[in-house]
């Protein structure tokens, strides 16, 4: 057993706010301890994503969980409408690459996309899911 430091609730609540507001553009967990200039801001970040309020699309990047949401329905309306690239994804929600390739990677890890390629399609279980 090794005793883990608390989390500081209120530092939580305002770095899942923050990343609410950044909306597909986080800044990544590196920025937000230079922007809150606080310690604890990596723990405060794990605790949010156990709860399920964030997620971390990659190491050093966490996303509210209602952008994802937001991007999963962009991903399902292009996939819907054909194959999915980065480029029919860059047009569709003015991201950058920074940004887009760490989401796309995370749909494929969570079974909504599947990569062929360049390209990538609708898995069949995300063909059923409806958009919010």
């Amino acid at each position: 057993f090794a005793p883990r430091p608390r989390e500081n609730p209120d530092l939580v609540a305002r770095l899942v706010e923050r990343l609410d507001q950044a909306g597909l553009a986080p800044p990544s967990v590196g920025e937000l301890e230079a922007e809150f200039q606080l310690t604890g801001v990596r723990l405060a970040l794990k605790a949010a994503a156990e709860t399920g309020r964030i997620i971390a699309v990659e190491g050093e990047r966490f996303f509210s969980r209602a952008a994802l949401d937001g991007f999963r329905d962009r991903v399902l309306e292009t996939g819907r409408a054909g194959t999915i690239t980065l480029q029919t994804l860059r047009d569709a929600t003015g991201l950058s690459r920074k940004f887009l390739i760490p989401l796309l990677e995370w749909s494929d890890r969570s079974g909504l996309t599947i990569r062929d390629g360049d390209v990538r399609r609708l898995t069949p279980k995300a063909r059923g899911i409806a958009c919010a």
